[in-house]
């Protein structure tokens, strides 16, 4: 079993659509906000660029910066779809 899509929604009214496509080398973030859409991607098998991933969404989704364990709920969702 692979997880190949996730949905997230913030309460501001944003949403991220975390996606791998099969065989893909990238975790891409499809972000909406009433405000842009933002396309970010990292690659799956770099825990660094998966983590700046993971702040990019927390930061959208809930309005601000969060804490590193704020941040760490959604790179753990993220984490799902890497190598």
């Amino acid at each position: 079993m692979r997880i190949t899509r996730i949905d997230l929604a913030g309460q501001n009214g944003a949403l991220a659509i975390l996606q791998r496509k099969l065989g893909s080398p990238t975790v891409t973030a499809s972000l909406l906000t009433p405000e842009e859409n933002i396309e970010l991607s990292a690659k799956a098998d770099d825990r660094n660029a998966l983590l700046a991933l993971a702040t990019c969404v927390q930061t959208v989704l809930d309005g601000g910066r969060g804490t590193t364990g704020v941040i760490r709920e959604y790179f753990r969702a993220i984490e799902q779809m890497a190598d």
